[in-house]
């Protein structure tokens, strides 16, 4: 898993996560997003909200809870998207190895 955390944290430093509720409905709107990560502790009213937006575009649930995001990158989150190919693809490859 430390490569999942790794990857946001990379994508985060290039300017490519948009993190939180607000910052991921921008994203899905101006059609930039190319993941949506949701923490296992998302409520299931954020996450009905997240999917009317999420036409076509994939979703993954992490195995952490957003506690665990906020000691990682300092703030508190159970939504994000990612914004860049190159970092979904790796995001989804560093899932597929955790497993």
């Amino acid at each position: 898993m430390n490569k999942v955390i790794a990857t946001l944290s990379l994508a985060r430093r290039a300017g490519k996560l948009a993190i939180g509720f607000d910052a991921t409905k921008n994203a899905l709107r101006q059609r930039i997003a190319s993941v949506i990560v949701m923490t296992s502790d998302i409520s299931e009213g954020t996450k009905k909200k997240i999917l009317q937006f999420s036409e076509d575009i994939s979703i993954v649930e992490l195995p952490f809870l957003g506690d665990d995001m906020a000691l990682v990158f300092n703030k508190k989150f159970v939504v994000a998207s990612i914004t860049d190919e190159n970092f979904k693809e790796l995001l989804i490859k560093a899932l597929k190895e955790a497993v």
